[in-house]
Protein backbone atom coordinates (compact mmCIF):
# COMPACT_ATOMS: atom_id res chain seq x y z
CA UNK A 1 0.00 0.00 0.00
CA UNK A 2 2.56 2.18 1.09
CA UNK A 3 4.40 1.10 -2.35
CA UNK A 4 1.31 2.30 -4.11
CA UNK A 5 1.27 5.38 -2.68
CA UNK A 6 4.91 6.20 -3.66
CA UNK A 7 4.89 5.95 -6.58
CA UNK A 8 1.58 7.86 -7.23
CA UNK A 9 3.63 11.07 -5.40
CA UNK A 10 6.31 10.68 -7.74
CA UNK A 11 4.36 10.57 -10.78
CA UNK A 12 2.42 13.27 -9.36
CA UNK A 13 -0.74 12.03 -9.19
CA UNK A 14 -0.92 12.89 -5.42
CA UNK A 15 0.22 15.70 -3.25
CA UNK A 16 2.12 14.52 -0.09
CA UNK A 17 0.66 16.91 2.20
CA UNK A 18 -2.76 16.73 3.70
CA UNK A 19 -3.90 20.38 1.75
CA UNK A 20 -6.09 21.10 -1.12
CA UNK A 21 -4.65 19.50 -4.42
CA UNK A 22 -4.48 21.23 -7.49
CA UNK A 23 -6.24 20.37 -10.02
CA UNK A 24 -5.87 17.62 -11.75
CA UNK A 25 -4.23 15.52 -8.60
CA UNK A 26 -5.36 13.15 -6.46
CA UNK A 27 -4.57 13.72 -3.06
CA UNK A 28 -2.61 11.26 -1.17
CA UNK A 29 -4.49 10.39 2.06
CA UNK A 30 -7.62 9.90 0.17
CA UNK A 31 -6.06 7.31 -2.18
CA UNK A 32 -4.65 5.66 0.93
CA UNK A 33 -7.90 5.70 2.65
CA UNK A 34 -10.00 4.42 -0.81
CA UNK A 35 -7.57 1.39 -0.69
CA UNK A 36 -8.00 0.55 3.12
CA UNK A 37 -11.51 0.96 2.84
CA UNK A 38 -12.03 -1.00 -0.06
CA UNK A 39 -13.36 1.25 -2.37
CA UNK A 40 -10.88 0.40 -4.97
CA UNK A 41 -10.54 -2.97 -6.70
CA UNK A 42 -7.19 -4.43 -7.44
CA UNK A 43 -7.76 -3.53 -11.16
CA UNK A 44 -9.56 -0.09 -10.27
CA UNK A 45 -5.79 0.55 -9.01
CA UNK A 46 -4.14 -0.71 -12.08
CA UNK A 47 -5.89 1.26 -14.46
CA UNK A 48 -5.23 4.48 -12.09
CA UNK A 49 -1.28 3.83 -12.41
CA UNK A 50 -1.65 2.99 -16.34
CA UNK A 51 -3.22 6.35 -16.65
CA UNK A 52 -1.13 8.16 -14.80
CA UNK A 53 1.72 6.44 -16.65
CA UNK A 54 -0.07 7.93 -20.14
CA UNK A 55 -0.35 10.98 -18.86
CA UNK A 56 3.69 11.19 -17.81
CA UNK A 57 4.64 10.10 -21.10
CA UNK A 58 2.54 12.27 -22.73
CA UNK A 59 3.72 15.63 -20.16
CA UNK A 60 7.89 14.10 -20.99
CA UNK A 61 6.56 14.41 -24.96
CA UNK A 62 4.58 17.81 -24.79
CA UNK A 63 7.99 19.17 -22.97
CA UNK A 64 10.39 17.36 -25.29
CA UNK A 65 11.40 20.80 -27.33
CA UNK A 66 11.74 22.56 -23.99
CA UNK A 67 7.96 23.99 -24.18
CA UNK A 68 4.33 22.95 -23.62
CA UNK A 69 2.50 24.73 -26.60
CA UNK A 70 -1.63 25.62 -25.78
CA UNK A 71 -2.72 22.94 -27.36
CA UNK A 72 -0.54 20.21 -25.89
CA UNK A 73 -1.02 21.96 -22.27
CA UNK A 74 -5.20 21.54 -23.12
CA UNK A 75 -4.66 17.47 -23.74
CA UNK A 76 -2.58 17.37 -20.82
CA UNK A 77 -5.65 18.79 -18.59
CA UNK A 78 -7.81 16.87 -20.18
CA UNK A 79 -5.99 13.45 -19.48
CA UNK A 80 -5.83 14.61 -14.97
CA UNK A 81 -9.28 15.50 -15.50
CA UNK A 82 -10.17 12.25 -17.03
CA UNK A 83 -8.13 10.51 -14.50
CA UNK A 84 -9.64 12.55 -11.63
CA UNK A 85 -13.19 11.58 -13.09
CA UNK A 86 -12.06 7.24 -13.19
CA UNK A 87 -11.19 7.92 -9.56
CA UNK A 88 -14.24 9.22 -8.39
CA UNK A 89 -16.59 6.67 -10.22
CA UNK A 90 -14.27 3.92 -9.30
CA UNK A 91 -14.50 5.45 -5.22
CA UNK A 92 -18.52 5.19 -6.00
CA UNK A 93 -19.32 2.46 -7.65
CA UNK A 94 -20.21 -0.38 -4.62
CA UNK A 95 -18.26 -2.78 -6.46
CA UNK A 96 -17.82 -5.66 -3.96
CA UNK A 97 -14.52 -5.99 -3.16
Amino acid sequence: MKALILFLIALGIVTPNNAEAAPGQIRADRVEQAIRSGELTVWEIKQLRADQRALEAYRDKAARDGRVTPKEKAALDYLKREMKQDFQRYTHNNRSR
